[in-house]
């Protein structure tokens, strides 16, 4: 793959004849980064000092590889100590999320109208690990089409199925640590001894990924997704790069960011990628139940926005602002949290439009930081996301490190957000509050602060 070479003079150049703000805001700009810049130097130095003493080569080799082996022996032992569909060291159900895609696919199959009857899916979910006692509802709350295309599983029993699908799982993010670094990574980040394999034990000793493979979530899938997208659209490739937004429409926020910036940067192509494939995906329901099953959907889809008050629902492992308000402040003040979510939703889609505008102009090379936001909307924009979409902050961290003078800080940036998505949710745990929705707002304001300074567009 070659990158799109710069037409119309240097990166530079352009830089300061299409986007250059004005001096005013210029001039507000650099006094707000410069004010937060000195907090952060007074109070966050002697935390960055005591760190840099303690890290050093060897250990950032190791301590993951350290994680990895340890958390990999808790769930073998959580398997081999099971007790039916019930893992013998959580006392939960393994494989929780795909046991209700699963049902999902085969009510589809059998039953279409009862696709969004909560009772309907109970029964299912309970006939299927039997004679293990179903703890409650994981209710399937997803597209039609989506459990369209998991009925394929149910062609073989759930045991063989879930263990297929782990063992694609792990083939998925293999593959997306292959390609995040072959494609991703800077040549200094190379050659500070970032390959494809520590990135594999570094996704897979992380807390999103454990947590999401033991419930049989697609977080893997989605993470190969997204770096396809990254890697088509920053190396041109806009139909492909369409096309894996398409096959990413079981989530259908996480594509938004990415519609956003091939809209503004006018690729009609990407747009006729992503149609080629959503259409016809999508359209296969109507064409074989009508548009029952969608409007059906629709009938459910206001009780979405309180899943974080359900019983049993984990909602302190939600990492959107909607989910840390809903945890930290009353059900009474629902509809106050909704509004402002719902304001905040398209105040970040005019912003991702605007930044898209200011770098539309500029060589593919340059427009990473874009990239990043367009990963970080559905973290940051949506209301639904949990625990284990984080495995896409791997993606933002190596756009972040294509700044060389940024990498300084990126150690640290890193191993906070590592660290913090490993203790967040236990520590928080207890309290209920989502306070791991923080580490994508901080992430956001770094890479905005840095994208005024070093990586104006």
């Amino acid at each position: 793959m070659e990158r799109v070479e710069t037409r119309g003079g240097s990166a530079e150049q352009l830089r300061r004849r299409y986007q250059a703000p004005s001096a005013l805001s210029r001039e507000l700009l650099a006094k707000m980064v410069s004010k937060y810049q000195r907090w952060f130097s007074v109070y966050l130095k002697p935390v960055f000092f005591l760190v840099a003493r303690i890290i050093n080569e060897r250990r950032l080799r190791n301590y993951p590889r350290l994680i990895l082996l340890s958390v990999w022996i808790v769930l073998l032992v959580n398997l081999t100590l099971h007790r039916g569909w019930l893992g013998g060291v959580s006392g939960q159900v393994i494989g929780s999320d795909f046991i209700t895609l699963y049902a999902a696919g085969w009510l589809y199959r059998a039953d279409i109208g009862c696709l969004y009857d909560f009772e309907a899916q109970e029964s299912v979910q309970q006939a299927l690990i039997l004679p293990t006692a179903l703890p409650g509802l994981n209710p399937y709350i997803s597209p039609p089409y989506v459990a369209g295309a998991y009925s394929i599983f149910t062609h073989l029993p759930l045991a063989v199925a879930f263990v297929a699908w782990t063992l694609l799982t792990l083939l998925f993010i293999a593959l997306a640590a292959w390609l995040s670094v072959r494609f991703l990574a800077p040549l200094w980040l190379a050659q500070a001894g970032l390959t494809g394999r520590q990135a594999l034990v570094i996704l897979a000793s992380s807390l999103p990924f454990v947590e999401g493979w033991q419930v049989g979530q697609n977080h893997s899938l989605t993470l190969l997704l997204m770096t396809g997208m990254t890697v088509s659209t920053l190396f041109g490739h806009w139909y492909l790069a369409g096309v894996l937004a398409g096959l990413l429409l079981y989530k259908p926020q996480f594509v938004l960011g990415f519609l956003i910036l091939w809209l503004v940067w006018r690729k009609p192509q990407a747009w006729l990628g992503f149609l080629s494939v959503a259409v016809p995906w999508a359209g296969i329901v109507v064409l074989s139940h009508g548009l029952t099953p969608y409007l059906d959907y629709l009938a459910i889809s206001d009780q979405l926005l309180q899943l974080p008050y359900a019983p049993g629902f984990p909602a302190f492992l939600m990492v959107t602002p909607y989910g840390l308000l809903s945890t930290a402040l009353p059900q009474a003040a629902s509809p106050i949290i909704q509004f402002l979510c719902s304001v905040w939703t398209l105040l970040a889609a005019m912003g991702l439009v605007w930044y898209a505008y200011r770098s539309r102009q500029v060589p593919l090379a340059e427009r990473r930081a874009a990239l990043a936001l367009a990963l970080l909307y559905p973290l940051v924009a949506t209301p639904y996301a949990l625990l284990h979409d984080l495995l896409i902050l791997f993606l933002v961290l190596l756009l972040m490190s294509a700044r060389r003078s940024f990498s300084d800080r990126l150690l640290y940036v890193s191993i906070a957000v590592y660290l913090g998505v490993l203790f967040l949710p236990l520590l928080t745990s207890p309290s209920r509050i989502a306070l791991v929705a923080l580490i994508p707002l901080c992430l956001l304001g770094i890479l905005l602060s840095n994208a005024t300074t070093r990586w104006s567009v």
